[in-house]
């Protein structure tokens, strides 16, 4: 560097200014920056500008200038101050923890709803409420929890956001104490049963704070409900704070994002409301105060001049010295920057990480080309477009409930997921794609498009998919939920030719269902002469009644239905096939190791689980240690013979058959075996009483054939066509699984033109099959004669498949068939069935779950 007598002193101690340091003044000068030599710019001496113009060439090759102090760095104007960041945290937690506190105070205080009923709201008169609404709103308050979360972790200026999120959230939660405390509402719906009050017990009301505390104030993390928190509503509060910060501190370039956590808060928000578990006004003052003070408090962190301003009178309100001492040293806007969290990865390693950050992946997982697989709806990126089809509808409903205020508009209800997806073949085509999140799912329309992807295609279309909970549960064994492979086929040949064995063979049910059946008309007529002309619940009889058939192949036994062990049985399997659908327990499907959270639901899942795997286990080591390999007297019995033989023949290599298999495959008998059977005998007497005209041609050819001296046999089933047909017909008009059992694709294929990658989840919907106006003349009409020929014989319809079909076709569908044509003979030759006067009948929709069952219903039974 060439410099001028004496001034190799400064510049040796001087650093070089870079490009983002300074600019360029219209003179040629850097703004800030002086030249080592001056120059006389009002020379016209031509010898002189050629030497300036050569000087300042040499010096931008060696970028040396004299560095004069600038104005202060961002990271000056943008400190840290992690201390201050621990205050607001907590401030923060002392108001939660207050919070629950007045919580436990007010609930105490909370007059009884009998004495106090609920409060008129506009809004509970128009919408029902819906019980898994607000489990919908806890969970989506989780997710954009979870989702800020994340996004404050890379934040680069995360100190300054987290206490403004503190700060913000400790004194909006210190409002509501307030609130709570001064005010003391009647709850909100009769449905409420509150926590029991303790009554100056102060040991219990700390543990109760504690419980609080520990459930993070979720009311899916506690078995007991609090009172009294209304008029200001928490969970509005989380879901419209969170959401707020997500947006403020995230580019305005990921709008995506920004649509996707709106929904979120905004569904949410909905949904506490459609739960019933807040009044209106708590929803709207919960609103109003978290975006009013969201807005003031980062209005005036923006906008320097506010803060001094004396027309700025926010600068009056209480929080506003508290403001001061967390504002005072930010001198400009907080820029949406990220970062590491940490100092990780080494600079070796951050260009492979880059590919990875969620960003960059995220972006190519959606750039796939979609053009080869089947049509459907574009995605979205991470929510996929599956919960486009049902939110419309469900809306819909709702905006035709507030405009009629109509009865029958508060009885319809959203279409369910069969029904939407039929729909949705009219525009996409007979198969057509969605998206659960990142998961491609084909849609299967129509009998022939599903006859040839399960039939003709089954090798490639009869796996299952990995779904998290379905696999903890089951560790993918048994039949139901197993994988495709040698040892499902082993496994299902052997049932099968068991269960074959129960229908045809010398361990005929029969006698066995009589028997059951001869105990539920005994206790018909109990129940209908202590009702006394009113209506009775069928279900549990019902269901009763199918369990112990499944016991008697099991288990070689049936059950009182007063036994406390078999009481118990039934209780843990309902309670199963209720949690598996909650909306709380999907969410491990996103998360598996909620599985293993120590509260909640999630407790209750391993509770059921552990309770009858001890139960079944039990059975199977009774049977084992009794064994009689000459005399197998039920499934137990042959599968543990068949287990031996076996292992003798496999030697070395080892076999699949073994007691822990066995517990697996005797859960899938029960469960689908019991539910399925017993929602279609409950379907048939409901369709009975809605269509009593059939109901009296069953009866009558049921007397003219078999008369009042002898029960049905299935010796009189090809006598019996109209029973047989009505059976049919309301199997038809319901189809008990309407979606069968999802299936996967193991190997990527070609199906009807378009490429089916490997592990797409296939879905037939078998709705469309059994109501395709195509096949079916008039199919939304009940009209047992369509399965009649003009004989009057049983006229077989190929694309009749209640059952399934292809490889996965239900194992017990002989099985099913006796039970439900024993059980509707016997009941339409002993007694008549009809509504309650005076109420209004049941819809026909059903509820969609793991099974499409009828709603609740009541018949009165008239003896014949």
């Amino acid at each position: 560097m060439a410099t001028t007598h004496g001034e190799a002193d400064v510049t040796d101690t001087q650093e070089a200014c870079t490009g983002e340091d300074h600019t360029e003044l219209p003179n040629g000068h850097a703004h800030g920056m002086h030249p080592l030599v001056g120059e006389d710019e009002n020379s016209n001496s031509s010898k002189q500008s050629g030497f300036l113009r050569g000087l300042r060439k040499n010096m931008q090759k060696s970028r040396n200038y004299i560095k004069i102090p600038v104005p202060e760095s961002k990271s000056e104007r943008l400190p840290l101050e992690w201390w201050k960041t621990g205050i607001a945290f907590i401030y923060a937690t002392f108001n939660l923890i207050l919070t629950t506190v007045v919580i436990t105070v007010v609930h105490e205080r909370v007059p009884d709803k009998d004495s106090s009923p609920p409060l008129p709201d506009k809004f509970f008169d128009y919408i029902d409420r819906v019980p898994w609404a607000f489990t919908v709103a806890e969970i989506n308050g989780m997710v954009l929890v979870g989702l800020w979360f994340i996004q404050w972790l890379f934040l680069k200026y995360r100190s300054i956001a987290g206490r403004r999120f503190f700060f913000l959230m400790g004194t909006l939660y210190l409002y509501r104490c307030v609130t709570m405390y001064i005010t003391t509402l009647p709850v909100p719906g009769k449905h409420m049963t509150c926590a029991p009050k303790l009554y100056g017990d102060s040991q219990a009301k700390v543990h109760r704070i504690l419980q609080l505390i520990s459930g993070g104030g979720l009311s899916m993390a506690s078995s007991d409900l609090m009172c009294g928190d209304f008029l200001y509503s928490g969970h509005t509060v989380m879901l419209t704070l969170t959401y707020l910060f997500i947006k403020e501190y995230s580019p305005r370039s990921l709008w995506w994002y920004h649509l996707i956590c709106w929904l979120l808060s905004a569904v949410g928000v909905v949904c506490i409301l459609v739960g019933h578990e807040h009044y209106s006004v708590d929803v709207v003052v919960a609103y109003f105060i978290t975006s009013r003070l969201f807005c003031w408090y980062h209005t005036m962190a923006n906008v320097q001049e506010l803060r001094s301003s004396t027309h700025n009178y926010l600068r009056n309100t209480w929080w506003n010295p508290v403001f001061n001492f967390f504002e005072r040293n930010i001198q400009t806007q907080v820029p949406c920057t990220f970062c590491w969290p940490i100092s990780w990865p080494p600079s070796c390693l951050k260009n492979t990480c880059k590919k990875y950050t969620m960003v960059h992946s995220t972006r190519e997982e959606w750039r796939r080309d979609f053009s080869s697989i089947p049509p459907g709806p574009k995605p979205w990126p991470l929510i996929g477009n599956c919960g486009c089809f049902i939110i419309p509808g469900f809306i819909l409903k709702l905006i035709s409930r507030v405009r009629n205020g109509t009865v029958e508009s508060r009885n319809s209800v959203p279409p369910s997921p069969h029904v939407i997806l039929m729909e949705q073949s009219k525009l996409y085509g007979n198969v057509y794609s969605l998206f659960v999140g990142n998961q491609l799912v084909v849609i299967l329309t129509g009998y022939e498009v599903i006859k040839d992807a399960l039939a003709n295609r089954g090798d490639v279309f009869s796996d299952r998919p990995n779904v998290p909970i379905i696999s903890i549960i089951t560790k993918r064994r048994g039949i139901v939920f197993a994988p495709y492979g040698t040892v499902w086929k082993q496994q299902r040949k052997f049932c099968h030719a068991t269960l074959r064995n129960f229908g045809l063979g010398k361990l005929s049910l029969e006698p066995r269902i009589q028997e059951e059946l001869g105990l539920v008309k005994t206790e018909l007529l109990r129940k209908s002469e202590e009702a006394d002309g009113a209506g009775i619940d069928l279900s549990t009889l019902i269901s009763n009644a199918v369990s112990n058939v499944i016991c008697s192949i099991s288990f070689g036994r049936r059950y009182t239905h007063q036994d406390q062990e078999f009481r118990t049985m039934l209780d843990l399997m309902a309670r199963g096939l209720e949690i598996i659908v909650d909306p709380s327990a999907v969410l491990i499907n996103v998360c598996p190791w909620l599985y293993y959270a120590p509260f909640g639901i999630f407790k209750e899942i391993r509770k059921v689980e552990s309770d009858m795997t001890v139960f079944l286990r039990a059975i199977i080591a009774q049977h084992s240690s009794s064994l009689d390999p000459d005399n197998p007297k039920d499934l137990i019995d042959m599968y543990l013979v068949e287990a031996v033989q076996q292992k003798e023949r496999a030697g070395a290599e080892g076999t699949s058959f073994s007691e822990d298999y066995l517990f697996y495959i005797i859960s899938d008998l029960f469960i689908a075996g019991t539910d399925t059977t017993t929602n279609t005998m409950l379907w048939i007497i409901l369709y009975m009483c809605m269509y009593p005209d059939v109901q009296e041609s069953v009866q009558m050819e049921i007397d003219s054939v078999v008369g009042s001296d002898r029960l049905p046999s299935l010796k009189d089933k090809t006598s019996l066509p109209f029973t047989e047909a009505t059976i049919m017909e309301v199997q038809r008009m319901t189809v008990v699984v309407p979606l069968a059992i999802p299936h996967m694709a193991s190997q990527t294929t070609v199906f009807r033109d378009y490429v089916i990658p490997k592990g797409t989840v296939i879905l037939p919907n078998l709705w469309s099959v059994h109501r395709d106006p195509t096949v079916w003349d008039n199919p939304d009409t009940f009209d047992p004669c369509r399965f009649l020929n003009g004989n009057g014989q049983i006229r077989r319809r190929e694309c009749f498949v209640p059952f399934g079909i292809g490889h996965r076709v239900c194992m017990g569908e002989q099985l099913a068939k006796m039970e439900l044509f024993l059980m509707f003979s016997s009941l339409m030759q002993a007694f008549s069935f009809r509504l309650p006067e005076g109420l209004p009948p049941p819809p026909m929709h059903g509820r969609f779950g793991v099974t499409l069952a009828p709603c609740p219903y009541t018949v009165c039974v008239t003896p014949r």
